[in-house]
């Protein structure tokens, strides 16, 4: 009823407060400002997940199973890492910056999917993803335009690196 969605909003609202709260707590305890404790967490988060959607769409014979491994295991390699990075154990300096820690977790994780999908197979139920050239079959432009529109977006992100670097 509406009333019982009232209900379960407000309880649900003051949860979330709650648990803003502690969370707010615990990062103090972490020596960082928002932003870069943000930035930190979502390097370790993201990782596995880029892993699995760049092979799954990328390499044809990546495999569910090693998907869901992949992210299994990542997440979970992936989050302990950065825990202890945060926290800075053993130490501060044993950890590199977070930005090529994720790189270094991107290429382990993308290894561990590549490996699990060699000793896989797809089941029997599960549907192959189009190639590249009969996804461009059915396209309404033409690949050409497509690519143009991708180096056009290539320049513009060099070109501000170079400016701003």
């Amino acid at each position: 009823t509406p009333a019982e969605i009232v209900w379960v909003g407000r309880v649900v609202m003051v949860l979330v407060a709650v648990l803003a709260v502690f969370s707010a707590l615990s990062m103090e305890s972490f020596g960082k400002n928002m932003f870069d404790l943000l930035q930190g967490i979502i390097s370790f988060i993201a990782p596995p997940m880029g892993a699995v959607f760049l092979i799954g769409v990328l390499w044809r014979n990546a495999t569910a199973t090693a998907a869901l491994w992949t992210l299994y295991l990542g997440s979970f390699t992936s989050l302990g890492i950065g825990l202890c990075h945060f926290k800075k154990w053993p130490s501060a300096d044993f950890w590199p910056h977070h930005l090529l820690l994720a790189f270094f977790l991107f290429v382990s994780v993308s290894l561990l999917m590549v490996v699990i999908s060699k000793f896989t197979k797809n089941s029997s139920l599960e549907t192959q993803m189009p190639s590249l050239s009969d996804t461009y079959a059915t396209m309404e432009t033409s690949p050409s335009s497509v690519w143009t529109l991708w180096m056009i977006l290539a320049v513009i992100m060099v070109s501000i690196y170079i400016i701003f670097n």
